[in-house]
């Protein structure tokens, strides 16, 4: 809606513009070129008109250093309503010299002069072009040689052109209050436009906002185009105004180019593209060293180059993303404008180097496109934001949740330690009960029901172990009341559980050396929490006893300078190796291991190994195979 008004309004105040005459199309012109620049007025007016070039069109002579002047006359017949008002541009022009006088040799030149460059007033009516006053003719006796005879001079770093027109005053007036409209209105949504991106960009420190807001810097470009620098400033403007139209000119295309890499994020897309993108960017900015050094010209081409080149690479990167990705379509109209920009810059410069002819509607369309982009961009960088609002609310909301998670499983551990902790003190008793009876003279039927009320026992005992491990384990730092312990008779006493199973065996060995009758492990001492390192074996060995039906359990102690290493080897089924970085996940309980029958809840070796890890060790899978499985439990020494 609010192009479609942008569009109307600018239909609105082109239609209420009265028609004037222009240099060209109504008014023919001859011209001549001085390539040195240092042609007097009074040289050029003995110039015979053979060396002169005569056209019926606006011309624009590109980028030269050279002067240009241009002659025409103007009839009496044109002057038959009072005075005409002469306006001339256009507003970059450096130097702009204007003769006149009523045809007849014997008349008066009079002289103005106009520019950026200029030290004089712009013209002779207050207005952001150089406008001056044609009065009406004198009654002349020889009507051959009515009307007024017009030399102007035009020079500038900038492209060298001449837009002149010629009106009515009450026509003109006419079409500055319309044309003053519509460009208050396109400055007033520019500045809406810049000062939005830019609060935006310091509040949310969003990188497409700041290129939001660099981007829609060129509408003071345009500005400087349409002359409300000058126009507001007055000397100090007009200086200004010269060197911002270039600054500006190279600036824009950059700006735009940049803006919309951001704003499809093409980085995240295609990195390779980015780099390059970046790469022209910077190439660009360079650019602006040609107007201090004087080879602005030359810089303008080279920006040509780069423009084509870029947005067409550009162009074909946001159809490969749109057509990989398809996001919504707003991406790839803004994928779309710095070709549309490019078209326009290319028709612009193919006119301001004189190789097409020269239409003020190609001329203001990158204005226009200025306008529209920044308000595209806008829509689609709040689009952004609310989408990105959304998705921190429902990361809030996520984050929320997992607390609560948290929390809830803190209280169930909690929980659990508790009622283990309750547990502790009557199986103790039953523990000791049962030790009690097993003294009594007993029948063999009693007492293999007492051997398996203690094995039920002590499983209920490991199992508590267990759950209050883990419940101490919890934290991210763990409590360890640690001590001098002789970990050799902490590893024979949970061994003895090896000893007392008939279908197993126990084997010590020393470094790999297995020792004979008689031999034993050396006393090795180390400062850990007996408690939890008792569980963590207990673990281990009962692993062992569970996943091997008989046979031979080897524990193997090595020690080195800066770790302690106790190896249990059982003769079980082993563990598929697709499944060997499941086993140590906490109440996960392998296919395998559940067909054996062996009963578990898949605590024993994630408690052994967080049991390890918090000593500063680790508990590892060394070897698997289908004759069995070695676990390696590290302590540092």
């Amino acid at each position: 809606m609010p192009l479609a008004l942008l569009f109307a309004l600018l239909f609105f105040a082109v239609n209420l513009s009265a028609a004037p005459l222009h240099l060209g199309s109504d008014i023919s012109f001859h011209y001549y070129e001085d390539r040195e620049g240092g042609l007097t007025f009074e040289q050029f007016r003995q110039l015979p008109l053979s060396d002169l070039t005569e056209t019926d069109h606006i011309r624009s002579f590109g980028y030269t250093h050279s002067a240009f002047w241009v002659r025409f006359s103007l009839p009496e017949t044109l002057f038959l309503g009072g005075d005409r008002w002469l306006k001339l541009g256009p507003n970059f022009l450096d130097r702009l010299t204007l003769y006149y006088r009523e045809a007849g040799p014997h008349n008066v030149w009079t002289k103005h002069e106009a520019g950026d460059l200029s030290t004089t007033p712009r013209g002779e009516i207050d207005y952001r072009f150089p406008v001056f006053i044609l009065p009406a003719l004198k009654t002349s006796t020889s009507r051959q040689e009515s009307g007024y005879e017009v030399i102007i001079r035009v020079e500038s770093t900038s492209a060298v052109m001449l837009n002149a027109s010629l009106w009515q005053p009450a026509e003109f007036s006419q079409h500055a209050t319309s044309d003053s409209s519509f460009w208050s209105f396109y400055f007033g949504l520019a500045f809406i436009s810049s000062a939005l991106a830019l609060i935006l960009a310091v509040l949310l420190q969003h990188r497409l906002l700041w290129t939001i807001f660099l981007f829609s810097l060129t509408s003071i470009l345009v500005a400087c185009v349409e002359g409300y620098i000058a126009w507001i400033w007055g000397d100090i403007g007009l200086r200004l105004q010269h060197y911002l139209t270039s600054i500006l000119t190279l600036l824009a295309y950059t700006s735009l180019l940049w803006m919309c890499t951001e704003a499809i994020n093409i980085k995240k897309h295609l990195p390779r593209t980015k780099k390059f993108i970046m790469l022209t960017v910077a190439g660009n900015l360079l650019l602006q060293t040609s107007i201090p050094f004087d080879f602005y010209g030359l810089a303008i081409k080279a920006q040509g180059i780069i423009l084509i080149t870029s947005a067409l690479i550009f162009t074909g990167a946001v159809f490969l993303f749109w057509k990989k990705e398809k996001p919504h379509p707003l991406y790839l109209i803004l994928g779309l404008s710095p070709l549309v920009y490019m078209i326009c810059a290319v028709l612009a410069l193919l006119s301001l180097y004189g190789l097409i002819p020269f239409e003020r509607t190609i001329y203001v369309a990158w204005q226009y496109i200025v306008l529209v982009n920044m308000a595209l961009v806008l829509g689609l960088a709040t689009s952004k934001i609310l989408e990105e609002n959304r998705q921190a609310r429902e990361k809030a909301l996520m984050a929320r949740e997992l607390r609560l998670e948290r929390e809830a499983n803190h209280h169930q551990r909690q929980f659990i330690g508790m009622v283990s902790h309750e547990f502790r003190t009557p199986l103790s008793i039953i523990s000791a009960t049962l030790q009690n009876l097993q003294l009594l003279p007993c029948d063999q039927q009693v007492a293999v029901r007492y051997n398996k009320i203690q094995r039920a026992t002590n499983r209920l005992v490991q199992l508590t172990d267990n759950c209050l491990a883990d419940a101490r384990l919890e934290g991210t730092i763990v409590s360890l009341q640690t001590e001098a312990i002789n970990l050799t008779s902490l590893l024979l006493e949970i061994s003895s559980t090896i000893e007392q199973s008939e279908q197993h065996q126990l084997e010590l060995s020393w470094h790999g050396h297995r020792l004979s009758t008689g031999e034993s492990i050396p006393d090795i001492t180390t400062i850990a929490d007996r408690a939890m390192l008792r569980i963590a074996l207990s673990n281990l060995v009962d692993n062992a006893l569970k996943y091997s039906p008989s046979g031979i359990i080897l524990i193997d102690i090595s020690l080195s300078v800066k770790q302690i290493t106790i190896s249990i080897t059982d003769q079980g089924p082993g563990v598929p190796a697709d499944q060997a970085d499941l086993i140590f996940k906490r109440y996960l309980r392998l296919p395998s291991a559940v067909s054996t029958n062996a009963m578990g809840t898949g605590l024993g070796l994630y408690i052994a190994r967080q049991v390890a890890r918090s000593h500063g060790g680790d508990l590892c899978l060394a070897t698997y195979s289908p004759q069995g499985c070695c676990f390696e439990l590290t302590l540092p020494h």
